[in-house]
């Protein structure tokens, strides 16, 4: 038996106001994943080893209002024949569901399904390591044979809102890696998003994860979590952490000629909404004031450059293949 999985994902082409740079970037990186049809391999527990084919669609339906303009639907599919695979294993998990309904090919689609998507959103997420804010998607959705399964949650991330930011201040400057090369990486690791890792480079890899998901766009949690990240690679004690991530991201990063204060205000910011120096904005209610505005716009500017120091750092981590970084003084 021959069983299709599809995932379908409207993509985040172009946005209104993004300059031609940016829309070549994006365009380029999409182009880039897509030319990986089927050279790259995803593995399913209990089956092994399965080709990846990537293409591009024409999405259906009308552009919404406010919406950025889509071109594109990005379409992951993989085939699984059920006839040339060893089936023992979810004869046993039928069994262990105690429900005759569940038949070990049935049993075996959802198992294939779920973790079909699992590597889809794995491999976006490691895409944004690579090419950082290259690309964003609205909610998808996963088929099997062609009948609606789950949604595919959509991925957004301050990293493409934070583009202009970036570029702007001129550091960091991100590495434009190819996706084979972080994907290659990262399965030779050992690391890996379903598990716990106490490692510096696992901690900062799961803060890192954070900074997707839908809606995510420079929120207090993001920033909470990713400066976590930075913490745990740059920093080795309690005492002055602004001041060493003053420092030494300065000596991974290179050194940061204009907007010096805004490193230092980024780790002031968070500390003051951490211990409750900053009026707190209700959750879920409209809320607007000048403190709003402001508010909301130092949370942005610290959230950017938060997300682009840690990705910036991981991705010279991955460059230089350092699973942590240790600094000393030299005296000459």
């Amino acid at each position: 038996m021959i069983t299709i999985y599809k995932i379908i994902i409207p993509v985040h082409s172009v946005y209104e106001r993004e300059d031609i740079h940016v829309q070549n970037y994006c365009w380029s990186a999409l182009k880039e994943l897509v030319d990986l049809n089927e050279l790259f391999q995803i593995v399913i527990e209990d089956i092994g080893k399965v080709n990846l084919s990537i293409s591009l669609g024409i999405p259906l339906g009308p552009r919404l209002i406010n919406q950025p303009t889509f071109k594109e639907q990005l379409v992951f599919h993989i085939t699984i024949d059920s006839s040339v695979i060893d089936m023992q294993p979810f004869e046993k998990k039928s069994i262990d569901i105690s429900l005759d309904v569940f038949t070990p090919d049935f049993v075996m689609q959802v198992f294939v399904a779920r973790q079909f998507n699992n590597e889809i959103q794995r491999l976006l997420v490691l895409s944004q390591l690579a090419k950082p804010g290259s690309l964003e998607t609205l909610k998808g959705e996963l088929m099997i044979n062609n009948y609606s399964f789950s949604d595919f949650p959509a991925l957004t991330s301050i990293q493409r809102k934070g583009l202009a930011d970036i570029r702007q201040l001129n550091w960091p400057v991100y590495s434009n890696i190819s996706f084979s090369e972080i994907f290659q990486w990262f399965d030779n690791s050992g690391l890996a998003f379903n598990t716990f890792d106490n490692s510096p480079l696992g901690k900062a890899l799961k803060a890192f994860t954070y900074l997707f998901g839908q809606g995510s766009c420079g929120t207090s949690m993001e920033l909470f979590f990713v400066l976590a990240g930075i913490e745990t690679l740059y920093c080795n004690d309690k005492e002055g952490i602004s001041n060493q991530i003053y420092e030494k991201t300065q000596v991974v990063l290179g050194p940061l000629t204009d907007f010096k204060k805004r490193l230092k205000q980024m780790y002031h910011f968070r500390s003051r909404l951490i211990h409750g120096d900053i009026e707190l904005m209700p959750h879920g209610f409209g809320y607007s004031t000048t403190d709003d505005r402001d508010y909301f716009n130092e949370l942005f500017k610290s959230t950017s450059l938060a997300a682009a120091i840690l990705t910036a750092t991981l991705q010279q981590m991955i460059l230089s293949n350092r699973k942590k970084l240790t600094f000393e003084y030299i005296l000459r």
